[in-house]
């Protein structure tokens, strides 16, 4: 079962390998955010090295790691320059979480609602005709996790995101399933902003029982109207 847990804390990675991934995080967010705009050049490897107190082996394997998600290109004698967003990696899952850590606008989350929309209706619908019993108890799981963090924001967070991705793995769908590696930072965030505080949380539960429920009768054609209602409601808070 997936669960909620980016590489960087799972500590089976070596430790040089840690650490350029630390620093092309730490390098992800600063060009997500505008630090480093766009057409614009990183700072020089040595420079880089003495700033982020690395080697320079460490900062080219960071590098390395921007070029692959097609944040920066490296050109002999040009340096490190920063690709324009339009050329990012945006269904990467470090681009998501680094673009959402940095900060993003209405329109940002909008963007991300309406992906959502297209795939998640569907999902539930397809885990309320596929899903396994077992699959389906973990969903039941995942909102009674819910029902139980409703009164601590962070760990509602956590089960709220827990509860989408148990879905989209109920469907059995390879590429569904993929999308809880890609959008779950965004997952967070999104639900950080529209569960700020208790009594969102608690207006949300109903909408997800009804989802939870559906799914474990094999209604299909509920299950679809269920999790559309939850994300509409998900999308106005988010407008207000």
């Amino acid at each position: 079962m997936f669960q909620l847990k980016h590489i960087l804390a799972t500590g089976v990675i070596p430790q040089d390998r840690n650490m350029a991934r630390n620093l092309a995080h730490s390098l992800g967010v600063a060009i997500a955010a505008g630090k480093y705009p766009e057409g614009t050049k990183l700072p020089h490897e040595p420079e880089l090295a003495t700033l982020h107190s690395v080697s320079r082996t460490v900062v080219r394997e960071a590098v390395r790691h921007l070029v692959a998600k097609g944040m920066v290109e490296v050109k002999p004698r040009a340096g490190t320059r920063v690709m324009p967003r339009t050329a990012w990696n945006l269904l990467d899952e470090d681009v998501v979480a680094w673009t959402f850590e940095a900060g993003v606008s209405v329109g940002d989350f909008a963007d991300l609602n309406e992906v959502r929309s297209v795939f998640e209706p569907t999902a539930a619908e397809i885990a309320a005709r596929r899903g396994s019993p077992e699959a389906k108890a973990r969903i039941s799981k995942a909102y009674q996790d819910m029902e139980a963090a409703v009164g601590k924001p962070n760990e509602f967070v956590f089960a709220d995101a827990q509860f989408h991705i148990e879905i989209l793995q109920a469907t059995e769908n390879q590429y569904l399933c993929a999308l809880r590696n890609i959008l779950y930072a965004g997952l967070l965030s999104s639900i950080h902003k529209t569960n700020s505080n208790i009594e969102m949380n608690r207006k949300s539960l109903p909408l997800h029982q009804r989802v939870e429920e559906a799914i474990v009768a094999g209604d299909t054609a509920a299950a679809r109207e269920a999790m559309s209602n939850l994300l509409s409601d998900a999308f106005k808070r988010l407008s207000d």
